[in-house]
């Protein structure tokens, strides 16, 4: 199969709720965006059916983070707006993707180390089968990441702005999505402060 996707983890911000540098705050002493890196190469061990370009979206503090992150097979693409918002950097993920002419793309987001891989696994296995489709994990109902975004949406994603998500664009789109259920709720923490994940 010659299909192409993308997986880009957004890690561009400046973590001012959390207070430092949350992508290097250590977790069982791994900084927090490792942690996301590992998950994401171990899920993509488990998506034979197609290529997956690996992207890395850094902003603020990207030198820092390259310092103390071993990115691997990730290539890094920095966001030079990253202060503009967060549409910012899903913007650049998507442009890398519209440069592959990549099917779709799935969206991590750099500030979630908990995230299960077979939930991922299931995301990526089921973006292969029905690639014109928005996918996303669930848990009771909350909508959760990674999530997928078909090609056919890229143009709309490309117009948004500040720190609109694709939320709005998948809105439009609502009889495209296909919601996974999980049991794990993981899929729908961030980490905004130190002590504690939501």
């Amino acid at each position: 199969m010659n299909t192409i996707f993308c997986a880009s983890i957004l890690a561009a911000g400046s973590s001012t709720r959390f207070g430092s540098q949350k992508m290097l705050h250590p977790i069982d002493g791994i900084p927090m965006l490792q942690h996301v890196i590992t998950h994401v190469l171990r899920s993509v061990e488990g998506f034979p059916e197609a290529k997956c370009h690996l992207e890395l979206v850094l902003g603020c503090d990207s030198e820092q983070i390259q310092r103390h992150v071993r990115t691997g097979v990730f290539s890094v693409a920095l966001n030079p707006s990253w202060k503009k918002g967060f549409s910012t950097s899903v913007k650049r993920a998507v442009s890398t993707a519209l440069s592959l002419q990549a099917a779709g793309i799935f969206l991590f987001l750099g500030d979630m180390p908990y995230l299960v891989e077979s939930d991922s696994i299931q995301v990526f296995t089921a973006a292969a089968s029905a690639p014109d489709s928005i996918i996303r994990p669930a848990y009771e109902g909350a909508p959760g990441f990674p999530v997928y975004l078909p090609k056919q949406l890229f143009p709309e994603i490309l117009q948004l702005q500040g720190d609109e998500g694709a939320r709005s664009v998948i809105d439009r789109h609502h009889r495209l999505l296909r919601s996974i259920p999980t049991r794990t709720l993981a899929c729908t923490r961030d980490l905004d402060h130190p002590e504690s994940p939501g």
